[in-house]
């Protein structure tokens, strides 16, 4: 048996719809922030996190062929196969041009403390720079 299997017969969630999941979550969750032991229970989940990454990663392409083949449902789940499209502009000169000048904006705009008036050399026309703002966004970092 694997390692996944004793925690799939352990956790039992096999036959728990996504909404019981979400109120299995929730209720840990509001336990947790009234008891205590967020840190423990944090670095833990991100372990499972890691876990549940990494293996989906290395079948995801199994679970395709499987869904291909016609094997779209287990445990509760219903899957398709589904695709995604990505754009590439960079063959196109305009928009590469128009890239660059953005570049080249940024970095002046990074340049400058405060509010700058100069003049449009194109336009002639005053304008006013402004700095770029920022938001910072904490969070914990996990290594193990």
């Amino acid at each position: 048996m694997s390692e996944l299997s004793k925690i799939y017969e352990n956790i039992k969630i096999s036959n728990l719809s996504k909404k019981d999941i979400s109120k299995i979550a929730e209720s840990e969750s509001e336990f947790i922030k009234e008891n205590g032991g967020a840190l423990e229970a944090f670095s833990f989940l991100k372990k499972v996190e890691h876990l549940v990454k990494t293996t989906l990663d290395k079948i995801k392409d199994n679970a395709l062929n499987d869904v291909l083949k016609g094997i779209d449902y287990a445990h509760g789940v219903k899957c398709s196969a589904s695709g995604k499209t990505t754009y590439y502009y960079d063959n196109d000169r305009v928009w590469c041009e128009l890239r660059d000048k953005l570049k080249e904006r940024e970095k002046l705009l990074s340049g400058i403390k405060y509010s700058l008036e100069v003049i449009n050399e194109e336009t002639g026309e005053i304008e006013t720079l402004y700095p770029p703002y920022s938001k910072v966004s904490e969070y914990v970092k996990t290594e193990f």
